[in-house]
């Protein structure tokens, strides 16, 4: 994740690659344990895609420290929604 966030940001704006850096330093990297895939394995609605259910069981599983599931892609967007769990798609 740190990779691709940072080689995403020198493409478009390489002056906010040091921003980026302190960012991702920030973020908190959850390992996908047997709980995490169980719950995406049984995740409804059962046309949610592979990744994203496991990106969204993560969500549950973090529950309340998390403020919002952020996302570009309209499907997970509203598969989040219809779990319950906010959503942000920050411009």
């Amino acid at each position: 994740m740190e990779v691709e966030i940072v080689r995403a940001v020198r493409r478009v704006a390489p002056d906010l690659t040091t921003k980026a850096h302190e960012v991702v330093g920030q973020v908190s990297v959850i390992e996908v344990g047997e709980p995490i895939r169980a719950r995406a394995a049984l995740l409804e609605p059962a046309t949610v895609r592979l990744l994203d259910a496991l990106h969204l069981a993560t969500a549950i599983e973090v529950g309340d420290a998390l403020a919002a599931v952020i996302t570009y892609d309209a499907r997970m967007a509203a598969d989040a929604l219809s779990l319950g769990l906010a959503v942000s798609a920050p411009s």
